[in-house]
């Protein structure tokens, strides 16, 4: 079975080796040799780098990839500890009353509790909130390709979700905006930062390996992790079994 797995640099190279059957001291050795912005320096092309990257290995070498049963992705959450996903993960209508009670639960003891309660009931969260809620192709579960992304979102572009969930966040903006107190510092300490790795055979495409491929430039030339290193799943409504969990990180010491 051929799985993608970029959960470290290392797998990445052994997954790419396997896909096309090179070995990975020729993959490094032609990463290390390209040049992608002489490329496109001499070349008048509107492809992203790891298109580029990608076709140009192939040419050099005569070879195909050969198709994906599966890939590995790293779905990036804050939860509490301890939790095992025993359900999967799940999109956004079917977590959406277990995140609120969570929040009542851990706000309890606190004048926040009913504040939150009430704020359930407006439903008046934000656009992206409620448009995830209105449109199930919004509702997700997400994830990322690239393992490392989850600790570089600033550079890459993307939302923090090891630092709070877009949804939590949204609840806490609407929070401040109307009782003007910040519940993100004590939330944030209440919940820990996790990595959700899974399997699944939905998404296989070239994007996939295209991906891959720059990721593993990216970290051969030291220049900045684009999105064109990372691509992203979308259950689009659809869960994540508990079958396809294959590891439940906890980061310590991480905001």
């Amino acid at each position: 079975m051929l799985i993608l797995d970029c959960e470290s640099p290392a797998s990445a190279l052994k997954s790419i080796s396997a896909v096309y059957g090179i070995s990975a001291q020729e993959i490094v050795e032609f990463l290390k040799a390209f040049d992608i912005g002489k490329y496109y320096d001499n070349n008048i092309t509107d492809d992203y780098p790891d298109c580029v990257l990608t076709a140009a290995f192939e040419e050099k070498y005569n070879v195909e990839p050969q198709p994906l049963d599966s890939v590995c992705w790293f779905h990036l959450t804050r939860t509490l500890p301890g939790n095992n996903f025993s359900d999967g993960i799940l999109p956004l209508p079917e977590w959406l009353d277990i995140l609120w009670e969570t929040l009542f639960m851990l706000f309890m003891d606190s004048p926040h509790c009913e504040n939150l309660k009430a704020l359930k009931s407006q439903d008046l969260i934000s656009e992206r909130y409620q448009s995830r809620i209105k449109h199930p192709y919004l509702a997700g579960p997400y994830a990322v390709l690239v393992r490392d992304v989850a600790f570089r979102a600033k550079e890459i572009g993307f939302h923090d979700n090891l630092a709070m969930p877009e949804t939590l966040t949204d609840i806490c903006d609407r929070y401040q905006a109307i009782h003007k107190v910040n519940l993100f510092a004590q939330l944030q300490e209440k919940l820990v930062p996790c990595i959700v790795k899974f399997n699944d055979d939905r998404k296989t495409g070239r994007d996939c390996i295209e991906s891959a491929m720059y990721y593993l430039y990216v970290l051969e030339h030291n220049v900045r992790l684009t999105d064109s290193a990372n691509t992203c799943f979308d259950g689009q409504n659809g869960k994540v079994s508990p079958k396809q969990i294959k590891a439940v990180e906890f980061l310590s010491g991480q905001k």
